[in-house]
């Protein structure tokens, strides 16, 4: 049985971490520059995900100036896609909006992702705009 198991991300994951998004993003890489911003953030959690005991997965969580939520960088490692570890991510955030009273959230994805859109879809985003190949999802209800 796999065992997934979602945690707030630690700056010892740093290193594992940009492993995870250069093998599922290879073409899109920014965490090494934006690692310590999202580690600081007072109002969010950059989290990670292990399954079975190993980090496979990382996302951010981002309480915006207006209460809203901004869901980004959810990066799976290819060999741990189709787990349902983004889907734990998924369930981990919309916990901790509920938690903290926030009724709003949105994402943005590209538009041919179709992986990553079908998974906003089950959580309630739908498709607001598209900007320059983006999908921007409208509020997700919480």
């Amino acid at each position: 049985m796999t065992t997934i198991t979602v945690r707030a991300a630690r700056p010892e994951d740093r290193e594992k971490i940009i492993e995870v998004e250069a093998n599922s993003t290879p073409n899109l890489r920014y965490v090494p520059q934006v690692f310590a911003e999202f580690m600081a953030h007072p109002r969010g959690e950059f989290s990670v995900a292990e399954v079975d005991g190993e980090l496979a997965a990382c996302a951010k969580f981002t309480v915006l100036p207006d209460n809203s939520a901004w869901l980004e960088t959810l990066r799976v490692t290819p060999a741990r896609q189709g787990l349902g570890v983004g889907k734990r991510l998924y369930e981990h955030f919309f916990a901790i909006a509920r938690r903290q009273g926030i009724s709003t959230m949105r994402m943005y994805t590209g538009v041919n992702n179709a992986v990553s859109k079908g998974l906003a879809e089950r959580f309630g985003f739908q498709p607001a705009a598209t900007f320059y190949g983006a999908w921007q999802a409208t509020d997700a209800a919480l």
